[in-house]
């Protein structure tokens, strides 16, 4: 992408003071870390902070970007900003597509918002070189739909809950990897979620942490 080629075209990238660290120092202040187990990309939850500070986040990066860019860089200052400015607005439209995609019992003028936020929102998404996902087809094809034909419309659409079934599924495979039958491991893993879905155990497990922690 041409963030990429910017950071090609930046002095000093991974220095204590060089542009890498001045944008990750930008990322900390709103509580967002890059995870290096999670291939240097971020979780779910630190996308959601950085939809919610997209705005700080990207003018910051914009003035780091001009600061460490290299003499023969090809983007002028403008373009730079411009550049970040786009990025900024594809998570400021996703959130407003989101925002109206939550809500409950939508009716005529919410889902014209939610039409008109994702159609931006999908335009800028390409512009900047982002591919179509199936997460972005879902959102521009068939969200309205089901916003007008499901009963109470979609609800709390978002990711939470998909990115705490991706950390449960994993600790669960890593518990059970050395059960070699394919059914009996499967079968352990669905009576350990339903474990810890029981109200009593998860009652009795908040009583003794409340005892270990006075």
């Amino acid at each position: 992408s041409r963030v990429k080629c910017l950071g090609t075209q930046c002095t000093n990238n991974r220095k204590k003071d060089g542009m890498e660290a001045k944008m990750e120092a930008v990322l900390k202040k709103v509580d967002v870390e890059i995870q290096r187990y999670h291939g240097g990309s971020l979780t779910g939850k630190d996308i959601l902070k950085v939809v919610a500070n997209a705005t700080f986040i990207f003018d910051s990066f914009a003035e780091i970007f001009v600061e460490h860019k290299r003499e023969n860089c090809e983007l002028t200052d403008a373009d730079i900003r411009k550049l970040c400015n786009e990025h900024k607005l594809v998570f400021l439209l996703w959130d407003g597509a989101f925002s109206y995609a939550r809500t409950i019992n939508p009716d005529d003028h919410d889902r014209a918002m939610y039409k008109r936020f994702v159609e931006a929102a999908v335009f800028c998404h390409t512009k900047i070189g982002c591919s179509i996902t199936p997460k972005v087809h879902l959102m521009l094809k068939h969200v309205l739909k089901q916003m007008l034909s499901i009963p109470g419309g979609l609800g709390d659409k978002m990711e939470d809950w998909v990115e705490l079934m991706h950390q449960t599924g994993q600790r669960l495979r890593v518990r059970f990897r050395s059960v070699k039958c394919i059914k009996k491991r499967a079968e352990s893993m669905a009576r350990t979620i339903q474990m810890h879905s029981h109200a009593d155990i998860d009652e009795q497990i908040e009583e003794v942490k409340k005892n270990v922690s006075r």
